[in-house]
């Protein structure tokens, strides 16, 4: 008597969550455990629904041929296909629409578009498009050339999808090895900058300080870690012991860097560790600059600069309520430096902001 197997379907979150850490994408897809909700995430996926209902609406208008999906759709033709939950070779992903490419007589081929809920397209979204790519070739045969994003604003972006066909093929790989011999324990925890935005961050920061895991070191770089346990270094408190000061040499000094060994050592001994004095200098007049703005958006809305006038301290604050006045206060904040053509202005060096100032 022969036995069903069923394998279970591989969704688009799973592959995305696996480009952040492979554990995460473990306990999507191997446990019924969903963590705690995150707020960040539950929000971007509330602005991702109010803009699918505006474009799909607009879709509706404008498009005489539109059509919801379902699987006999896929194959007559129709120019748009909406809200399209795609399955092949055990893998699901949803595309908000499917548009029609090819000359006619060509054989039927879509191009995937979905819409998010961020100003500005992000490497997961990008993720996204491949996952819905590789369900697509499975059904046509052809990986689409492009596909489309639709970001908060309502603006198109077309990308290529291409570049990440390799890392979709070899994530999905790894993740079917778990279904074919499932592992007993998920990966290990390994804490990194997407943990903030993880609904199992709690879970596993709690974990990695029950064993003073490495990954607890801010800046303990990933590649690093497998170096360290090659050596039987696993805690924080054992990397504090590698730590050597080094001799001092005439020839002059290289710029001091960050050292996550010191950096142990501070942990364990509760005490502040300077590798260089620095040397500050000082002018009679200084420029000190803030900026705060909206990453997603692009968008600097404040920019602040305290003056330090030998005694006396002045602060200006250059304010725009909108992205059109964003460009006005650049220029009030490079007509008040100029006031002071030889007074050092300190800020934080971000590229963004360096860009703009010096096109200004």
């Amino acid at each position: 008597m022969s036995r069903t197997v069923h394998t279970k379907f591989i969704h688009a979150e799973v592959v995305i969550a696996y480009s952040h850490c492979p554990r995460k994408a473990f306990l999507l897809h191997c446990s019924e455990d969903r963590g705690t909700p995150n707020d960040y995430a539950r929000i971007l996926e509330e602005r991702a629904s109010a803009n699918r209902a505006s474009y799909l609406a607009t879709l509706q208008r404008t498009n005489t041929s539109t059509c919801p999906y379902n699987d006999t759709t896929l194959s007559s033709g129709i120019e748009v296909l909406t809200e399209a939950n795609l399955e092949a070779a055990n893998v699901e992903a949803y595309c908000d629409a499917l548009r029609i490419v090819g000359r006619r007589g060509a054989p039927v081929a879509y191009e995937p578009t979905i819409v998010v809920g961020t100003y500005r397209v992000e490497k997961e979204q990008f993720l996204s498009l491949a996952v819905a790519g590789y369900v697509l070739e499975q059904l046509h045969g052809k990986f689409p050339a492009l596909g489309y994003l639709i970001t908060r604003d309502g603006e198109c972006h077309r990308v290529n999808p291409g570049p990440m066909r390799k890392t979709v093929n070899s994530i999905l790989e790894r993740i079917r090895g778990w279904c074919a011999e499932p592992p007993v324990n998920p990966p290990p925890v390994v804490l990194n900058k997407h943990c903030l935005y993880c609904p199992f961050e709690k879970v596993c920061r709690k974990q990695a300080e029950a064993v003073d895991d490495l990954s607890l070191l801010d800046r303990m770089p990933p590649k690093a870690i497998p170096r360290y346990h090659n050596k039987g270094i696993f805690t924080v408190k054992q990397l504090s012991f590698l730590f050597r000061p080094r001799r001092r040499r005439r020839q002059k000094p290289r710029p001091p860097h960050f050292d996550v060994e010191i950096q142990a050592l501070a942990i364990r001994t509760g005490k502040i560790y300077i590798q260089t004095i620095p040397e500050i200098q000082r002018n009679d007049i200084e420029l000190f600059l803030d900026i705060e703005g909206n990453p997603d958006q692009q968008f600097s809305y404040l920019i602040g600069v305290l003056i330090r006038d030998h005694q006396a301290v002045i602060h200006h604050a250059f304010w725009a309520d909108t992205a059109d006045m964003e460009e006005s206060i650049w220029r009030k904040f490079v007509e008040k430096a100029k006031e002071y053509p030889d007074a050092p202005i300190y800020h934080y060096r971000s590229e963004e902001h360096t860009s703009e100032l010096q096109s200004l």
